[in-house]
């Protein structure tokens, strides 16, 4: 309606999702885990003044996800879908790249007029429903990342907005420390990690979460070598942590 809202630590690309929210577009927001990508999209449907509902995807997630059914009683059972569809919700559309074909052939169908049939029979689409699907990659199929995403259709890409969202150092830093005000030489060394696994492309993701939960047990005065294990390299191959250390020894922190 046209009135300023005040967001705090907002994402760089929130103000060009909240805009392809606005003007009706559905968007693929993509990027790597961790980076807030669900947070951003309920934050734009909610500038749009929009209610909204969440479904995560995976290869199991059946077509009635999005058609619904009807039960042994002869009833339809509705999916949040068809409720958002209907009724002019926003809808985010989780792990879209990691869903089932079946599944995104009938998301294909349902977003391809003003009206599509679900098992209930038509339903036109309401003018204020608004869509957002995030994943990992932009639907175009595996990658060292991520071996099991799958490539979609030109088809179904073809109706998506594209926008990249990735890591904020800004707004993750401000996170770690409203978790621990000194945790600041941490997300330094969880970010310079970062970097170095990304330049020596390793799949090691150093994500946001890795330094909010950092951050919380640095209170708990953990030795900083049980914390990165527990969070950073979670496993990671003891050569490639030891190169890493070399380039970037682990932070001296205060408890």
């Amino acid at each position: 309606d046209g009135a300023q809202v005040k967001v705090d630590l907002p994402h760089p690309a929130l103000e060009r999702l909240a805009q392809h929210v606005r003007h009706d577009r559905m968007v693929w927001a993509w990027g790597p885990p961790g980076a807030g990508k669900s947070h951003g999209a309920f934050q734009a449907l909610s500038l749009c003044g929009l209610d909204h509902r969440y479904i995560s995807l995976n290869p199991q997630s059946p077509e009635s996800r999005v058609n619904g059914f009807i039960d042994a009683m002869g009833r339809f059972v509705c999916p949040v879908f068809v409720e958002a569809y209907r009724d002019g919700l926003g809808l985010v559309l989780d792990e879209a790249d990691n869903a089932s074909p079946n599944l995104l052939a009938a998301l294909n169908g349902a977003m391809a007029n003003g009206r599509a049939s679900f098992a209930c029979g038509m339903v036109d689409r309401h003018v204020r429903f608004r869509l957002v699907l995030t994943a990992n990659t932009a639907g175009r199929g595996q990658d060292l990342d991520f071996p099991d995403r799958r490539a979609l259709d030109p088809a179904t890409l073809d109706r998506f907005t594209f926008l990249r969202w990735d890591y904020d150092p800004a707004d993750e830093r401000a996170l770690a420390l409203a978790h621990n005000d000194k945790a600041g030489p941490w997300v330094d060394w969880c970010q310079s990690v970062r970097g170095w696994c990304k330049t020596n492309k390793l799949r090691l993701w150093v994500t946001p979460r890795a330094m909010m939960l950092g951050a919380d047990m640095l209170l708990e005065e953990l030795p900083v070598a049980d914390i990165a294990e527990a969070v950073v390299w979670r496993g990671l191959d003891r050569d490639i942590r030891d190169r890493a250390l070399l380039s970037h020894p682990l932070p001296k922190v205060q408890a």
